[in-house]
């Protein structure tokens, strides 16, 4: 069977939203959608103005609810809306946690919460609609909240509705399609007080972005970094509440298998300080299966992955193991295990980590507290508690769960301003997300026409990209070399002399090299470019010798300004020489420091060429053994004391 095409954002929308797929194919009014998969959805059809809602009660069907279209007057003209109707006493009905009296209306809007006899719906209005989403149009971004991996998550508000909202969004390969389409399936059809909902999403060219309701109070981990840890009567709430959600993921077949403090989101907290908190990212759930042993992927993270991660396996009790690292973390603001920061991978993070509860029995908390955080956190998963037995245990058999239904967060709204205003001051701290080893404008200054019609600035480092620029970043700040360092120009030869046409528009505070002419000497005391036959004077590499420790890399690189050419706008070159480790003492060649045996030296090797019309130098990392020079000498003054003896 082909593989099924997904490039069409129409198809891509039909075959990854049950909301799309209706508009599709059979277009109908709206539709309640329902959060378990033993109930149907209730499809308002456009050629009704009435839908019965029938469920089971007391043993037979009967009729529940009905749902009616009525007209309404407004000062903008009439409009239609949708109401409902509560039929029988036996079955109780809410809208938005809002009680429905027997033989009472209440109005329902678009993404309103309904529950009919304990089962939980969503209103979507279908009118007017596209055929797949629009894009982000509809929203303002404000600032940036964070990132991980491929992924990137901002803080926006609602063009329609003024709501401050989160979005995620998720870079798009040729073969992400299927798993991103079965995210925005599996997410929209998550209905839960406890789960974060999909409000909505959309595809564009290289992303496909998903938008949530915004946490008032950020992730469960920030909370509790800020505000510190909770005591048992705060904590109980959270970890019945994170349990709840679940519970409902295990119930419709699904594994979390990401749980930890980062991915429980805090919407709400009262008068006393109980918290409101959802369950948030399924980017990694996987379906349940028959067997509960079976081998997966190694995922998840080190500091909350249960033991049995390290074998592939995975299954319910697993995730109760990350309950039970954020019931440890909220009563003691400590995570369960200690990872080497050193180490890169998962599978050398999960082998090299460090348990850091000594004796649980010795905790100071209650002993019903203590008889819970060992259940969830046994070693052995097929001796660890189920989450069904956590909930139903002392510590958490008596706890009273805060109302869910939260309303919606607006953008004016002084939390949302102020979280706005504490991540774009972050943002603006940090530095670019490239790393880069560019140097400060202080040390190389290319032509002042040059800067403004590049439009170049220095870079700072920033974020690393992979492990080699971790090291190198790590080695840079341990060794204090990210202030700026004084220039140290290096001078051309003079016989490797740049032949093109003289600059102009020269800046006067730029930094000179030696050329071979008569106008040397005067245009270095001046400051500025010399000329020798019609050429100008070209800005030669600048080199740093960063002194790295013992193992640490370094990387030299060399920034080459090319000449203005008569016919082009000139931009400057970046050569990289390659990446050399250090020797056992640590220092490098031209630091004015002794070379370290066994080091290498790296010598710049610049001849000119021509380009495109423009004269540039060229820097070429030219790699000498140390062992081999002395390996050569020793061979010659052996040689030599044989000769004398002869």
């Amino acid at each position: 069977m082909a593989p099924l095409d997904l490039g069409s954002k129409a198809r891509f929308a039909r075959h990854a939203s049950i909301k799309y797929q209706l508009r599709q194919t059979v277009d109908p009014h709206g539709f309640l959608q329902s959060s378990v998969k033993a109930k149907e959805h209730v499809v308002l059809h456009k050629s009704k103005r009435e839908w019965p809602v029938y469920d089971t009660v007391q043993g037979r069907d009967m009729l529940v609810a009905k749902l009616t279209k009525v007209s309404v007057r407004t000062e903008q003209g009439a409009k239609e809306e949708l109401q409902i109707s509560r039929e029988t006493e036996a079955c109780a009905v809410y809208v938005d946690g809002a009680e429905v009296a027997h033989h009472c209306v209440h109005t329902v809007i678009p993404d309103a919460s309904v529950r009919i006899n304990n089962v939980d719906y969503i209103y979507h209005c279908l009118k007017n609609i596209p055929e797949y989403p629009p894009g982000l149009e509809g929203y303002n971004v404000r600032t940036e909240i964070g990132k991980g991996g491929e992924a990137v998550v901002m803080l926006a508000s609602c063009n329609a509705t003024g709501r401050a909202v989160a979005i995620k969004g998720v870079r798009l390969h040729i073969g992400s399609f299927h798993k991103l389409k079965d995210d925005i399936r599996r997410w929209e059809g998550f209905i839960h007080p406890n789960l974060a909902r999909l409000m909505d999403w959309c595809r564009e060219a290289s992303h496909v972005y998903f938008v949530s309701p915004l946490a008032r109070f950020g992730s469960l981990h920030d909370y509790v970094e800020q505000e510190g840890k909770l005591s048992e009567d705060l904590a109980q709430p959270v970890i019945a509440q994170v349990i709840e959600g679940l519970l409902y993921l295990h119930g419709e077949g699904f594994l979390h298998a990401d749980v930890k403090p980062d991915n429980v989101l805090v919407f709400d907290k009262d008068r006393r300080g109980v918290l409101t908190v959802k369950m948030s990212d399924f980017g990694l759930t996987i379906p349940t299966d028959k067997d509960p042993d079976r081998i997966i992927g190694m995922g998840g993270t080190a500091n909350w992955a249960p033991p049995e991660v390290k074998r592939g396996m995975y299954n319910e009790r697993s995730d109760a193991y990350g309950v039970g690292g954020i019931m440890f973390f909220v009563l003691f603001r400590k995570m369960v295990f200690h990872i080497n920061p050193t180490l890169l991978t998962l599978e050398a993070r999960l082998a090299g980590r460090r348990f850091q509860i000594e004796d649980i029995s010795t905790l100071p908390v209650t002993a019903e507290a203590r008889e819970t955080l060992g259940g969830l956190l046994e070693n052995d998963h097929g001796q660890r508690w189920s989450l069904r037995k956590a909930r139903d245990a002392r510590w958490l058999r008596t706890c009273v769960l805060p109302p869910a239904n939260v309303g919606p967060l607006p953008f004016s709204n002084a939390l949302s301003q102020e979280m706005a205003a504490k991540y774009q001051e972050k943002n603006d701290r940090r530095p670019s997300e490239r790393i880069t080893f560019a140097y400060e404008e202080s040390q190389v200054r290319p032509p002042a026409d040059l800067r403004q019609q590049t439009n170049a600035q220095p870079e700072d480092h920033g974020e690393p990209r992979n492990s080699y620029e971790r090291r190198v970043l790590a080695s840079l700040r341990r060794q204090a070399l990210l202030d700026p360092r004084p220039a140290r120009p290096q001078e051309c030869p003079p016989t490797e002399v740049c032949s093109q046409q003289p600059l102009t528009n020269a800046n006067p505070d730029a930094i000179p090299t030696r050329t071979a002419g008569r106008n040397q000497d005067a245009a270095a005391a001046k400051d500025e470019p010399a000329e020798v036959d019609g050429a100008a004077t070209c800005y030669r590499p600048m080199v740093l010798d960063p002194i790295p420790e013992e193992g640490s890399l370094v990387e030299v690189e060399a920034m080459l300004v090319e000449s203005q050419s008569a016919s082009g706008i000139p931009t400057p070159q970046l050569a990289r020489a390659r990446p050399r480790r250090a020797g056992p003492s640590g220092p490098s060649p031209g630091s004015g420091r002794p070379v370290p045996r066994r080091s290498k030296r790296i010598r710049q090797k610049v001849a000119p060429f021509n380009t495109g019309g423009a004269t540039v130098l060229e820097a070429d990392g030219v790699e000498m053994e140390d062992g081999q020079k002395r390996k050569r000498e020793s061979a010659r003054l052996k040689e030599s004391k044989k000769r004398k003896t002869e």
